[in-house]
């Protein structure tokens, strides 16, 4: 039986000898070629273990611990050159366009050091955000050009007190008409101490609470609402933690305003023989929500000479379109819609094609914007 037992310690030294730990988490880097920056699990063929130019001299913990929002996470690692040739570094890759990374000299003669930097701005969320970075050392020795691959990584938590959804909000709405956006909030802790209102940045915007007795224990519910107007808005949500040592939370929302006036047809397109030709099309203008006859006074004017509207009765319009010598083989304008205040609601395109127009360009004329 001790026989037995010894057999088994011995085949347990054999197997620790044959699987030596190479996670950067669980083992110092002091000391340890390259190779041992690799993730756990990595291929041997892609990240190789007999990697000899660089050797890590020190390193800070891949886990740089709690850190606020809108502060940056960085971590430092100090290689040496070991071999008797200059090795050139390059960062290859990164795992997010947030991250920073960089070596402190690219061209590092035998036995110079150099330091690689990664930093990243932290961001509000929850859980451990990991970012990386691979890199390659290339050098010429006596064989030839040789190279070699490494990854290096950053971990993070975001100190944050509050989770925000949704993360950023984009609204399309008619213009003038109500437009809202529900945001949720949940304590980390589950504490039921409800944060400040959140505030929004837009023009006459307001938020306010939603008493909901579904919600659990430590979760709000707030609107956010205001007006759609006729251009687009952006601004954002702010919720700031009841607590100074946590930074704010910002939700981005943009409000896109939706002409409420419509034409059928959308567009015109006029194809002729003869350039004394001329042509008329009827526009009738609906509204959006009721998709009914407009049913208020507007105006209408073009952008070009040939094309104008010679009959404007009610909801519809007759647009004429009269060529002449000095018309383009192809062409485009633009009529422009207004209500009786002078308020832009819709441009209406009109294109024309005569004979020969494979043969020329389509030019708009003239260059103003009618609309201005």
């Amino acid at each position: 039986m001790n026989a037995f037992i010894a057999c088994q310690l011995i085949i347990i030294l054999i197997m620790q000898q044959m699987l030596p730990g190479i996670d950067v988490k669980s083992k110092s880097l002091e000391g340890e070629p390259l190779a041992h920056l690799r993730p756990p699990g990595s291929r041997s063929s892609q990240y190789p273990s007999n990697l000899v130019a660089l050797k890590v001299l020190s390193a800070e913990a891949e886990s740089r611990g709690l850190i606020r929002p809108l502060l940056r996470a960085t971590r430092n690692v100090t290689f040496a050159n070991q071999i008797s040739f200059p090795v050139s570094l390059e960062i290859n890759s990164k795992s997010c366009g947030c991250l920073n990374a960089s070596f402190s000299k690219v061209l590092v003669e035998p036995g110079q050091q150099t330091v690689l930097t990664l930093s990243a701005t932290v961001t509000p969320a929850f859980g451990e955000q990991t970012q990386s970075a691979t890199f390659s050392a290339k050098w010429i020795d006596t064989s030839g050009p040789q190279s070699e691959r490494g990854i290096c990584l950053l971990s993070y938590f975001s100190d944050i007190e509050v989770l925000v959804r949704p993360e950023q909000a984009t609204l399309k709405a008619i213009e003038g008409t109500n437009v809202s956006v529900d945001l949720f909030i949940r304590a980390i802790d589950g504490s039921d101490a409800a944060p400040p209102t959140p505030k929004c940045t837009l023009t006459n915007w307001k938020v306010r609470r939603v008493n909901d007795a579904a919600l659990r224990k430590g979760t709000w519910h707030f609107i956010a609402e205001g007006i759609c107007g006729s251009v687009r808005q952006s601004g954002e949500i702010l919720v700031r933690p009841s607590s100074e040592v946590h930074a704010a939370i910002t939700v981005p929302l943009t409000v896109v305003g939706i002409c409420a006036v419509i034409a059928k047809p959308a567009a015109v397109v006029f194809s002729m023989a003869q350039a004394n030709d001329a042509d008329s099309s009827k526009i009738i203008l609906l509204d959006r929500v009721t998709n009914m006859p407009l049913g208020r006074p507007f105006t209408v004017s073009s952008d070009s000479k040939w094309v104008t509207v010679v009959h404007s009765a009610g909801d519809e319009l007759i647009v004429q379109f009269k060529p002449d010598s000095s018309t383009r083989i192809a062409g485009a304008a633009t009529l422009a819609v207004r209500d009786d205040s002078g308020r832009a609601l819709l441009q209406i395109p009109v294109a024309w094609f005569l004979d020969g127009w494979l043969d020329a360009p389509i030019v708009h004329d003239p260059v103003a914007d009618p609309l201005k």
